[in-house]
């Protein structure tokens, strides 16, 4: 996971808008949103562009599909809205292309043109910065953009000004991009642009994602570099919002949970991050559709609620709570021998009836357990198995759980319940 230090609530009315793209999506920070006239923080490339003036539309498509066009995107969009036309001046690169030469990834800025006064300098923030060195001096010279950038109060505290010192403020793992720069340097054999993510160390010692990007602008004679300058642009801020966007896509909206989807997209990557034994809670809300048929939506929203907190309550341990259905969760648990398992779930049905007080909402729930011991055995079948107990669990107590509901929905109504449908429980 990229580690984000940048805090967007503090970026200035002036700071760029930030969007990513990625595998057909076009990801938007706050400010973006704002530029653009969306509520969206996802939208489809389709979507986009059509945001766009006929022209912008095309170069920008162009660039994604076509190589042979560069990676380098600079935009000065017209947008049609109901209060006019408004001009947007869009910047970009290209991080990612595929086989094809497609783009798989884009990552962009945007700020809104005000007037046909306005001169915007994007490069003027907090989150990108243009940096010179200097072979004849040796010396590195940094805007007060990029001192900002990593968290220096220029102009009373200075970043180092040589090459060397510059590199001591990358990280470690990316010293593979500093050592092409430095080929880059020697001969014009390598070429006279680059571009590379990099983390570059902050102030405060935590690290920041940054696109850098460079060009050689003057060579001597023997071909060595004279003068390269060149932008890192902090691109943390559209990483975590794409990250943002897509744990929003693993996540149950009521519950906080992970879905059904995420089970589907990431159970090989569950299974090779949890140790073995790797046990199952399959666990179905009791009464649920009769709550909220007779009570209302909100109250079985409180009841599934309170399910998950008792789950968290009683499994205090590393877990994924899974929901897969409206009234249904499968909890996965790693390291958990099957002696534990039982225990875990004597102690869920323990607390339940506990909770179940009289006068109470019904808090009703069945689960069903298994194991897997090691990688050969099937998760599905595991997982079948956990339900197909919860369902002989379910079973047995129907009858007492379908009691305790409906005297409770009797008693908050003032109404005899006559409800007959086979799903109730």
């Amino acid at each position: 996971m990229v580690r984000v230090v940048t805090n967007e609530n503090t970026m200035s009315s002036f700071s760029p808008g930030f969007f990513l793209y990625k595998d057909g999506t076009i990801f938007l920070d706050r400010k973006a949103q704002t530029v653009f006239h969306t509520a969206d923080r996802s939208i489809s490339l389709s979507a986009f562009l059509c945001l766009l003036d006929e022209l912008s539309r095309v170069l920008f498509h162009d660039i994604l599909e076509k190589d042979a066009l560069g990676d380098v995107v600079i935009i000065n969009a017209s947008l049609e809205k109901n209060d006019g036309i408004r001009r947007v001046l869009i910047q970009g690169s290209v991080i990612e292309r595929n086989a094809q030469g497609e783009a798989a990834s884009f990552s962009g800025y945007c700020v809104e043109v005000k007037n046909e006064f306005s001169v915007p300098r994007i490069y003027d923030t907090a989150e990108i910065g243009l940096w010179e060195w200097d072979s004849v001096s040796g010396k590195c010279m940094f805007c007060k953009g990029y001192h900002r950038m990593l968290g220096y109060d220029w102009p009373y505290e200075r970043l180092p000004d040589t090459f060397e010192g510059w590199k001591a403020l990358v990280h470690p793992d990316d010293i593979e991009a500093v050592l092409f720069q430095e080929k880059l340097s020697r001969s014009p054999g390598v070429g006279d642009k680059f571009e590379c993510f990099v983390r570059l160390r902050r102030k405060s010692g935590e690290y920041i994602w940054t696109i850098g990007k460079g060009f050689v602008a003057q060579r001597d004679h023997h071909g060595r570099a004279v003068s390269i300058r060149g932008t890192n642009q902090n691109i943390d801020i559209v990483q975590r919002n794409y990250e943002k966007a897509m744990e929003k896509n693993i996540r149950d909206a009521l519950t906080g949970c992970y879905n059904r989807g995420f089970f589907k997209e990431y159970w090989k990557k569950l299974k090779e991050e949890y140790r073995f034994p790797i046990s199952f809670l399959y666990i179905d809300i009791c009464g649920l559709k009769m709550i909220n048929d007779l009570l209302g939506h909100n109250v079985g929203d409180t009841t599934i609620l309170q399910v998950i907190s008792i789950v968290e309550s009683v499994i205090q341990m590393q877990k994924y709570i899974i929901r897969m259905g409206g009234d249904e969760f499968l909890v996965i648990l790693s390291e958990c021998s099957m002696e534990l398992l039982v225990e875990c779930e004597k102690n869920l049905n323990k607390y339940m009836r506990v909770k179940n007080r009289i006068n109470d909402l019904p808090v009703l729930f069945s689960v069903g357990a298994s194991s897997l011991y090691n990688k050969d055995e099937s998760w599905n079948e595991a997982v079948g198995l956990a339900e197909r107990n919860m369902q002989k669990n379910k079973e047995a107590s129907r009858q007492q759980d379908l009691l305790l509901v409906v005297s409770y929905i009797e008693a908050k109504t003032g109404k005899k319940v006559a409800y007959k449908d086979s799903r109730l429980l």
